[in-house]
């Protein structure tokens, strides 16, 4: 999924910068790595039809690094 195209569930916490930039310094040099080394990013729809994710971080390191989030819809149950 486009980062550019998530909105964020968590508007009003920034990201940590030192965490965003490590996260696209993986992906700048491994782009494939998203889901391997970082984890799929649970998203879910919201009411307005848009995509949200609740991962700040790795979303914001996306957009960095120009890669595509790899994304798993969120079930809204927790294990």
């Amino acid at each position: 999924m486009d980062a550019a195209r998530l909105a964020s569930t968590r508007d009003l916490e920034a990201p940590v910068w030192p965490k965003v930039l490590h996260f696209a310094e993986i992906l700048s040099a491994d782009p494939d790595a998203f889901a391997s080394r970082l984890g799929e990013v649970p998203v879910r729809r919201l009411a307005n039809g848009a995509w949200a994710a609740g991962s700040r971080h790795r979303v914001a390191a996306a957009k960095l690094a120009g890669v595509p989030v790899q994304c798993r819809v969120a079930t809204g149950r927790r294990r």
